[in-house]
């Protein structure tokens, strides 16, 4: 059978020889890729971890570094619903509300000095909502109502002017 000179790298062992260089190059690409990408998790990670340490050790920086880094992995944990509830509870006095996050019910050591339920809330004050009241209310005060924690923050960072979804209505579109 008649073959042109360049078609000859498709006969049988050739064909076998560039096939498999081209399967190790690839493969020794992807392994490279992936021994880097692991090699470089484990080396952020541990410099991380030295910094960590490092940081615990001063002593003013460390109370507050513990206290902000406490704070900040549980209120960003994602295996746990921090603020599950938005209420409206009566602030500064019976006749205005607040919006408000609900927390936790109230720690025994609280609940045992009243006779009704109380619920821990945090009212976060605007624009910045990394602050605010901590306060415990009785259940029977509290409004619940029907807004997720992310609106609730939406509204109290743009001062009022961004509006829940939930509460915007054909007629104001």
């Amino acid at each position: 059978p008649f073959l042109p000179n360049r078609l000859l790298f498709l006969l049988k062992p050739s064909y076998v020889l560039y096939s498999s260089k081209v399967i190790i190059l690839i493969l020794l690409f992807i392994f490279t890729i992936f021994l880097g990408m692991l090699a470089r998790w484990f080396i952020t990670r541990s410099l991380f971890q030295l910094a960590d340490r490092i940081v615990r050790k001063i002593p003013l920086v460390s109370a507050v570094y513990k206290t902000t880094h406490d704070i900040i992995s549980t209120l960003f944990s994602p295996h746990k619903q921090t603020f599950q509830k938005v209420v409206l509870a009566p602030f500064p006095h019976k006749d205005s509300y607040a919006l408000a996050l609900v927390v936790q019910p109230s720690p025994e050591s609280c609940q045992k000095y009243s006779e009704e339920n109380l619920t821990t809330i945090l009212i976060p004050t605007t624009p910045n909502p990394t602050s605010g009241f901590l306060l415990l209310y009785p259940d029977k005060e509290l409004i619940y109502i029907d807004m997720s924690a992310e609106e609730a923050i939406k509204y109290i960072v743009s001062c009022g002017v961004v509006a829940p979804s939930s509460s915007i209505k054909k007629e104001d579109l």
